[in-house]
């Protein structure tokens, strides 16, 4: 086997229509986060290209949405993100890697958005820090969704800093 130790890629995604999230992690240590901006029939496409040119056997993990009654006018939208994340899902499996869908009430645990970025930011070594330069909304949200994968949070509260030891 030559003693070469196979590194763990993790492709994790806030998911839109025309503006998502994507923030991209080795060995459970952030190494880049970004927003992507397109059109919505081509969000997927992009998605997937900078996913599998990061790591086609990369794990990836994306929000998963969730239905609420009463919600009609935004039925429709949830409808184009559950396409969306099929997409992906079929695109990450057959370039060989996996997808799983992470419902927000577990990376996020209900915190409000000020308080979980907070968190986010307060998980993070002076490393990922420097390297996580494109903070908006979206690439914290994706940056939360990895780190909840790596098992760094759990429903918003910090429980290590940095990768794997």
């Amino acid at each position: 086997m030559g003693g070469q130790v196979k590194r763990r890629s993790l492709v994790s995604v806030d998911l839109g229509k025309r503006v998502a999230g994507i923030a991209f992690f080795r060995d459970a240590v952030l190494v880049d986060a970004r927003e992507l901006r397109t059109t919505p029939g081509r969000m997927a496409a992009l998605l997937l290209s900078q996913g599998i040119a990061f790591d086609p056997s990369a794990r990836w993990a994306a929000e998963q949405m969730k239905h609420y009654a009463g919600k009609g006018g935004r039925r429709r939208d949830l409808e184009q993100l559950e396409d969306l994340a099929a997409a992906l899902a079929k695109g990450a499996r057959a370039a060989g890697g996996t997808y799983r869908g992470i419902p927000a009430s577990r990376w996020i645990g209900g915190l409000p958005k000020a308080i979980a970025h907070a968190r986010i930011l307060g998980a993070l070594t002076p490393e990922e820090l420097d390297l996580f330069v494109d903070r908006t909304k979206e690439s914290m949200d994706a940056v939360g969704i990895g780190l909840y994968t790596e098992g760094r949070t759990s429903r918003g509260v910090v429980l290590t800093k940095g990768g794997l030891s």
